[in-house]
């Protein structure tokens, strides 16, 4: 099987988050592919629930919102953050390919 494209973000980018009891709340992703995000969280997601996510590709890309599904979630370093990971549940096919072709782009790393 060979992985999805992924790219990490120099500045997180933010995700809202809407839960099954409808509260939202503002979370920021590291990290991007096809199938989901890794979001650096104030609150540890219970793994298993259901939300829906929505975002905007950077720099200007289209707007992405899907049902998805926390995987797996950890404390980050001094236990501020929760890493956590999100799969995602894409109905547009549209939506699946712009982020496959952008996580696709080499990133230039040099400062």
């Amino acid at each position: 099987m060979v992985p999805e494209p992924r790219r990490q973000f120099a500045v997180p980018i933010p995700v809202e988050i809407l839960h099954a009891d409808g509260h939202t709340e503002v979370e920021y992703a590291v990290n991007l592919s096809p199938g989901g995000l890794c979001l650096h969280a104030k609150v540890r997601l219970p793994v298993g629930e259901r939300v829906r996510v929505s975002f905007s590709v950077p720099p200007e890309g289209c707007l992405v919102e899907s049902e998805a599904q926390v995987v797996w979630s950890m404390p980050q370093g001094t236990g501020e953050l929760f890493e956590t990971g999100i799969h995602m549940e894409h109905r547009d096919v549209a939506v699946y390919g712009e982020l496959h072709d952008w996580a696709s782009q080499p990133t230039d790393r040099r400062r």
